[in-house]
């Protein structure tokens, strides 16, 4: 059995949650931020958050999380 993620009650597949953080690895390389950069996170908690975090450490990039309240 894969693990799932769940967020407010649904159930998100690590196959699609591992497929996010892909997509995230990308769009952060296609701004033009490497390694060693450092980005600021200013979300919802959602799931996002994590997949965003998963990106920025697999590129070896620092996050600063930002409240948005």
């Amino acid at each position: 059995m894969k693990p799932t993620i769940y967020f407010e009650a649904v159930p998100e597949d690590a196959d699609a949650f591992a497929q996010n953080v892909r997509r995230s690895i990308a769009a952060i390389h296609e701004l033009g931020i490497r390694q060693g950069d450092v980005i600021a996170l200013m979300l919802h908690n959602e799931p996002v958050v994590l997949e965003l975090t998963l990106a920025a450490r697999q590129l070896g990039i620092y996050w600063c999380v930002i409240n948005w309240n």
